[in-house]
């Protein structure tokens, strides 16, 4: 995706951004489920580092709740 792409859509709504922040937070969550092993092995991300990030971006995003 180009930064103009996600501009555009960013521009396109005033709940643009919480509809993607809401975004973030299901795939955070659903790929913190996971495992490593859940995903190819010769996948494009290593599934083992896609997990890590996931859960990452999960906590940071409950952080204060």
């Amino acid at each position: 995706m180009k930064p103009k792409s996600l501009n555009k859509i960013l521009d396109c709504h005033p709940l643009a951004h919480l509809f993607i922040m809401s975004a973030i937070h299901k795939l955070a969550d659903e790929v913190a489920k996971t495992k490593g092993d859940d995903y190819p092995e010769r996948g494009i991300v290593d599934g083992f580092a896609w997990v890590e990030v996931g859960k990452q971006i999960q906590h940071l995003l409950n952080e204060g709740k």
